[in-house]
């Protein structure tokens, strides 16, 4: 593995004033904890447990 994480930093970014009803770029992220498995090979494999993270672009709006 790489050794501890000490820090993760994800970006995300909020849609805004979504009253006009128009399509807003907007980014939704997270960070969480992988568990092990149990399961030795795979645990050495992934270097579980460990960090995880995720981040997801995309459009919101809100439609009548």
């Amino acid at each position: 593995g790489f050794g501890t994480a000490r820090t993760i930093t994800e970006n995300g970014s909020p849609a805004g004033d979504m009253t006009d009803g128009a399509g807003h770029p907007s980014t939704l992220v997270s960070i969480f904890c992988v568990p092990p498995t149990f399961s030795t090979s795979v645990d050495n494999t992934g270097d579980l447990p460990g960090p995880g993270a995720v981040s997801l672009p995309g459009t919101a709006q809100l439609l009548p």
